[in-house]
């Protein structure tokens, strides 16, 4: 049976194209809910013609529909399209707010970040996330958590875009949570209410902070109970970031997020334990309604993250197929969940683990067969070895174009690491909830500490160990969505030949490469041809930029590149960097940069300045400095308090003179010589 013939899978990619189509889009849903109350009405008129030999007609307006659903879901999403949104009643002056925790992001140097939801705006009840960032304080140390409910007075604002070339885009990440506005508190304007707002998500992530603070009590080791809360609960912030490297430079990083892997290991192991229920009448039933019941108790455990409620609907759908046991429903069933996925929220959709999740499992389900006709050793210990190297080669190259595409790296030996911790995956899960519930029972042994503890410790050695092979780690691989779908497109028709060697699929394997391949070419050729120069965004240095073809001249006040550097490097393939300690003077396409920080250096009387550089809140007469120099364009950079640049662009008003404020505007470019 064809896939196209699925009904799931014409619904999967109808649902996807309109829910990407809106997103380019963004219109409101009464443009979409029309078209598809006609659809609705024109497919139910088409379906009574069926006796008139219409047969294609049905598939189409089906497919249609299924286009126009996404569109609508996703449009509803969308604040404008919420009449509740507390988007509607934002003003630009403070106002009383009522917000409740929803979950704890990791915090950073700053302030403890958390998303919310606002529950009322100037007391008008209201809906919608949003998130709250709370500047940390040594003395007041207020503990929140998941459920609680807090009035303040505050602003809300619009997520900032980044201000950097390359710069990783959290305002578009946030987006696709369905968060697109922050609130900023100190803890003194704070008012935390007695009653707290209670739902299953809050209850579970409560469950889940009882379950870590009672494991901080049991004597394991801090980078031990770091990967313990990771491996069994999704909570990654407590893993050492060394440690976190290592994961990930092994191509072990989904060891370490509970997703599909976990969930579809806790399924055998659930269909193991209860495998005596077979012998009862419908105990093939049974064993599935209990298998799934304890499936979805764990995710309630582990915080019901979106990414553990996405596994786990998955192998809901995939339990059953297992039960009918019927192979070719395995993507019917595939596809049914991730329409259900994407119909609960298609913001989904844009999830980095969602689609390595769904494109891991659709790739060890329909390239995992293939590799085992391939070869299928006698010995029983050579076939499982085998077994597990062709699933991982499977997952492997299902997600490689989207691991490179968002993490621009490779680990060349993760079938190693791979082979040598997954085969044992089940025991420690299995192993980890049995101390989870001891624990809590307050009844976990010390030798079951100990032996899980020497476990861990044995898992991260091995795991380190692999990435210390620093020549198979392949690392700032430049990769571009245009390279994602033409290696997916060379990957789909190469397997395709290999299953089925026909002349013309070879030939148009073939050109699919020879177009990847050219495709790369032009790229790089491209690239060595760019010559860009930036002023870049900073807090607390100062650092200019000057590409010429692969060389990156990094002028910096600070000896380490920063890290939105090495983005940029990625995304221009950059092949060498140059950091050099910043001067007062450069000549910029033909033009004069001059850089005034604290030590007050001043241009020469003589020296024309063409673009005259402002850092580190220089105390200077800017209006003399502008009279006697005239210089073109004023830049401030983020090195400058926010009240010194709103002085000086005051003064560059009064002048008439084009003022450029990084912290607002973002990195400044300097315009390329029309020479």
């Amino acid at each position: 049976m064809r896939l196209w013939d699925f009904i799931s899978v014409r619904i999967s990619l109808g649902l996807t194209l309109g829910i990407l189509l809106n997103n380019l889009s963004n219109l409101s849903s009464l443009y979409w809910l029309l078209p598809f109350l006609i659809s609705i009405f024109l497919f139910g008129a088409i379906l009574k013609m069926r006796k008139y030999n219409v047969q294609q007609i049905p598939n189409i307006t089906f497919f249609l529909n299924s286009i126009l659903l996404g569109a609508l879901v996703h449009s509803l999403t969308l604040p404008i399209n919420q009449k509740l949104h507390y988007s509607h009643k934002i003003s630009p002056n403070p106002q009383q707010l009522t917000l409740t925790i929803q979950s704890e992001l990791k915090p950073n140097a700053y302030a403890r970040n958390y998303i919310v939801s606002v529950n009322s705006l100037s007391n008008t009840k209201t809906k919608g996330l949003a998130l709250l960032n709370i500047a940390k304080d040594s003395i007041r140390k207020q503990s929140l958590e998941p459920g609680d409910q807090l009035v303040s007075l505050a602003k809300i604002k619009s997520v900032t875009n980044p201000l950097n070339p390359y710069q990783f885009n959290y305002k578009k990440y946030l987006a696709y949570q369905g968060i697109h506005y922050r609130i900023q508190l100190r803890p003194w304007r704070i008012k935390k209410l007695d009653q707290k707002n209670s739902s299953i998500y809050t209850l579970s992530a409560n469950y889940r902070n009882k379950i870590i603070s009672r494991l901080k009590t049991e004597g394991f080791g801090n980078e031990e109970l770091g990967i313990i809360q990771a491996l069994l609960l999704g909570e990654r912030n407590g893993v050492n970031k060394d440690v976190l490297e290592d994961y990930k430079k092994a191509g072990a990083i989904h060891i370490l997020a509970v997703s599909g892997l976990h969930i579809g290991i806790l399924l055998l192991l659930f269909n193991i334990l209860l495998k005596p229920l077979e012998r009862l009448p419908h105990g093939n039933q049974l064993k599935l309604l209990l298998g799934l019941l304890l499936l979805w108790t764990y995710a309630f455990i582990a915080g019901l993250s979106p990414s553990i409620v996405r596994a786990c609907t998955m192998y809901s759908f995939l339990a059953y197929a297992l039960l009918l046991n019927r192979p070719t429903n395995t993507f019917n069933l595939l596809a049914l969940s991730y329409v259900t996925v994407l119909l609960i929220n298609p913001l989904n959709l844009f999830q980095v683990g969602f689609q390595l999740s769904y494109t891991a499992v659709l790739a060890i389900v329909w390239l995992h067969p293939k590799l085992m006709l391939l070869w299928y050793p006698k010995n029983l210990f050579l076939n499982k070895i085998w077994q597990l190297l062709a699933v991982s080669i499977a997952a492997q190259l299902g997600v490689l174009p989207l691991s490179l595409f968002y993490f621009h790296q490779f680990p060349g030996l993760f079938f190693i690491a791979n082979l040598l911790i997954v085969p044992f995956l089940g025991v420690i899960l299995g192993l980890g909830l049995l101390t989870i519930v001891l624990s809590m029972l307050q009844v976990l042994p010390t030798v079951l500490v100990n032996l899980y503890n020497t476990l861990i410790r044995l898992m991260n050695q091995i795991i380190k160990l692999v990435a210390e092979q620093d020549a198979f780690v392949l690392t700032d691989i430049s990769f571009d969505f245009s390279e994602v779908i033409l290696s997916y497109t060379f990957i789909l028709l190469g397997v395709s030949y290999f299953s089925k060697p026909k002349k013309n699929l070879l030939i148009i394997s073939i050109s699919a490469l020879g177009l990847f391949l050219g495709v790369v070419l032009f790229k790089d050729i491209k690239a060595s041809n760019r010559i860009y120069t930036y002023i870049l965004h900073q807090n607390q240095q100062n650092v200019l930029l000057h590409q010429n073809g692969f060389l990156l001249n990094c002028y910096t006040n600070n000896s380490r590149n920063p890290y939105l550097i090495k983005n940029y490097m990625v995304a221009e393939r950059i092949k060498h960097v140059n950091t050099q300690e910043l001067q007062n003077a450069y000549t910029i396409t033909h033009k004069n940069l001059f850089r005034i920080d604290s030590n007050l250096v001043l241009p020469p009387k003589n020296f024309k300045v063409d673009y005259l550089w402002l850092t580190h809140n220089a105390k200077i007469n800017l209006n003399r400095l502008l009279e006697q120099h005239k210089p073109t364009m004023v830049i401030a950079d983020g090195s400058n308090y926010a009240f010194m640049s709103a002085l000086w662009q005051h003064t560059c008003l009064e002048k008439k003179i084009p003022f450029h404020d990084t912290r607002k505007k973002g990195a400044f470019q300097f315009p390329l010589d029309n020479n």
